[in-house]
């Protein structure tokens, strides 16, 4: 098992080292998205995060972020379900090369969730992963779209886990390392 985790270590630092990243400086990204719940009645939750890291190179995006979730019912029963998210977000990239800058990636996001306006609500540990694909629309504007897993676990024990499906449109924003 050492000898795999010093393989993968060598690996990885070696292709940081002899990647070409189109990227420099901080990425910012905005994501929009809606999360279904695998029961009938389930919450669906619309929500807008945004996000700041850094894409070390061309294959590994490591971040965090913040946002909003607000569970459909607030619209449909006047009663407020809001909750803020706070997290760890890393992505790998698996580049096609050749004469395309389409990317797809894998995302996987962990942290926790503050029931914002209950105050004898409960809070959430939060973990998803999200395979997508990331299409370049200029030198410093990317759109990202994704469609995965999300996982919800309360912080009380008598309650159960949330399973949602989770649809993801983002755009991410970042200098040009070309100019």
């Amino acid at each position: 098992m050492k000898k795999l985790i010093a393989l993968l270590v060598f690996m990885l630092s070696g292709a940081s080292l002899m990647a070409q990243s189109g990227h420099r400086g901080l990425d910012y990204k905005v994501e929009l998205g809606y999360d279904v719940s695998t029961k009938s009645d389930g919450p669906k939750m619309i929500l807008a995060t945004g996000i700041i890291g850094k894409r070390i190179n061309d294959y590994l995006f490591v971040g965090g972020g913040s946002g909003a979730y607000m569970d459909q019912k607030t619209l449909e029963d006047g009663n407020k379900h809001t909750y803020v998210p706070i997290f760890a977000d890393i992505r790998g990239y698996f580049p096609i090369g050749g004469t395309t800058s389409i990317s797809p990636f894998l995302g996987v996001k962990g942290g926790y969730v503050i029931n914002a306006v209950s105050s004898n609500g409960t809070d959430y540990y939060k973990f998803q992963i999200t395979p997508g694909v990331q299409f370049p629309l200029s030198g410093v504007i990317d759109l990202n779209v994704a469609v995965g897993y999300e996982c919800w676990m309360p912080t009380k024990s008598e309650l159960k886990n949330q399973n949602l499906i989770a649809l993801r449109l983002g755009f991410g924003f970042h200098k040009n390392s070309k100019k």
